[in-house]
């Protein structure tokens, strides 16, 4: 059995605290914070071959930083602490050993809810309470495989997969909500020891588009 807890700051950036023009920085701003803690239980599997361990966690966020275009008058701040929200999953880890080929897979779930709104209201808003926070997967997973060939020469492949997440396309006022699609991302690799203070290292990743944010897409993977 294990566990932890702990709690976090994030600073407001220089921009947020002093910002002239048309936005006005808030120099009061308070530091974003969270307070986490996770209970966990580790077991070896397959005789001491293997490896589970499985992990709940959970967080909570609290003066969160938004802006807001309705100022009393033109001086007043863009800026406040007024958003919050909270955070909780599980997570499950498996890893073995078998001879000369290794092998991980790790697989997440994630619930997130705001819990303050803030100035914002309406579906298209940032945070919305009671939905979850933007771009966060409820289920997210990841699969490693290793095979040592003897003679300083090892493969590798990686499977990265995920879930489908909420969004919002800021191309429009207000803001509509979308829906990203899930996806996965496959690599294959291999490390060649030429002498032992000199490796040769290669990495494929298959052609690929992933679409991170809407409504602008990233460049083909090489």
């Amino acid at each position: 059995m294990r566990g932890s807890a702990g709690r976090a700051l994030k600073t407001p950036t220089f921009f947020e605290n002093f910002a002239t023009g048309f936005a006005r920085g808030n120099p009061h701003l308070d530091p974003e914070s969270s307070i986490s803690w996770e209970l966990g239980i580790d077991r070896t599997i397959f005789g001491s071959t293997g490896e589970i361990r499985l992990t709940w966690f959970n967080q909570s966020f609290e003066d969160l930083i938004q802006f807001t275009f309705a100022r009393s008058i033109p001086t007043d701040p863009s800026y406040f602490n007024v958003a919050a929200a909270n955070s909780r999953g599980l997570e499950l880890q498996l890893g073995t050993q078998w001879r000369r080929v290794g092998g991980s897979a790790t697989w997440t779930w994630l619930d997130t809810q705001v819990t303050d709104s803030g100035f914002e209201e309406g579906p298209g808003a940032t945070f919305v309470r009671g939905e979850s926070l933007l771009r966060r997967p409820n289920h997210n997973a990841n699969f490693h495989v290793a095979v040592d060939l003897n003679n300083g020469v090892d493969v590798y492949g990686d499977l990265g997969v995920t879930g489908s997440r909420s969004d919002r396309d800021f191309s429009s006022f207000p803001a509509t909500p979308v829906k990203l699609q899930s996806y996965a991302v496959f690599s294959v690799g291999g490390r060649w020891e030429i002498f032992p203070s000199a490796q040769s290292l290669s990495r494929l990743v298959f052609d690929m588009r992933v679409e991170n944010a809407p409504p602008r897409n990233t460049r083909r993977l090489p």
